[in-house]
């Protein structure tokens, strides 16, 4: 300790001190960058998950699906939370290496709020008391059939329309080629530099 406090004091050691301390402190703000990085990536991850169970279905104008409740009254679609996908597309422009991703975030956050938009207006309807009467009008009935009905087919939709399910594969796509690039994100702690766009160029052109 003691043979410490006189480095520290030694005046000679002065310009030695201080750049330890410029690469303290560059390695703490990267940390945290990283550490930001990580956790962005992982809500945006675990967010996409529990979005599979409604938008990671196909569906096909005009075909119910067999088995589906959608004919009951009491049938609830839930709407979609996009608070991971929000803070990805904010924070993701300085954290992400795959650019693309970003670009397909935005389309499937339009997607999402139409998706919603569609929900609402089913359960706006189903709020309807005369819905409820022991024997409602036929007319109602068919109405919120119908509703439930756009929801899945005019909202998720399939891969040959570019609705929600078509933006929610192409957005897991790119997140997948963000989480498996293992080598580049650790040259883009340490030196700050992207090389993923040199990486496709690559493998795209030789």
């Amino acid at each position: 300790m003691e043979n410490f406090l006189k480095f520290l004091q030694d005046s000679r050691n002065s310009n030695l001190i201080a750049v330890i301390a410029i690469l303290v402190g560059w390695l703490i703000w990267r940390l945290g960058v990283w550490t930001q990085r990580r956790s962005v990536i992982d809500s945006l991850t675990k967010e996409l998950d529990l979005h599979k169970g409604w938008v990671g279905n196909q569906y096909y104008n005009g075909i119910i699906p067999a088995g589906s409740n959608w004919h009951l009254l009491s049938y609830v679609v839930f709407k979609l939370s996009t608070e991971a996908v929000d803070n990805a597309i904010a924070q993701g422009p300085s954290l992400f290496l795959n650019k693309q991703l970003i670009t397909q975030l935005i389309g499937y956050r339009q997607r999402v709020n139409q998706f919603n938009q569609l929900v609402d207006a089913a359960m706006d309807f189903q709020a309807n008391p005369d819905i409820w009467k022991p024997r409602p009008n036929r007319a109602l009935v068919k109405r919120m059939l119908d509703l439930t009905c756009q929801i899945h087919w005019y909202g998720i939709s399939n891969s040959n329309e570019p609705l929600t399910y078509t933006y929610f594969v192409l957005v897991n796509q790119e997140l997948e080629i963000e989480k498996s690039t293992k080598v580049l994100p650790f040259l883009w702690f340490l030196l700050g530099i992207n090389l993923l766009g040199v990486k496709r160029f690559l493998i795209k052109y030789l």
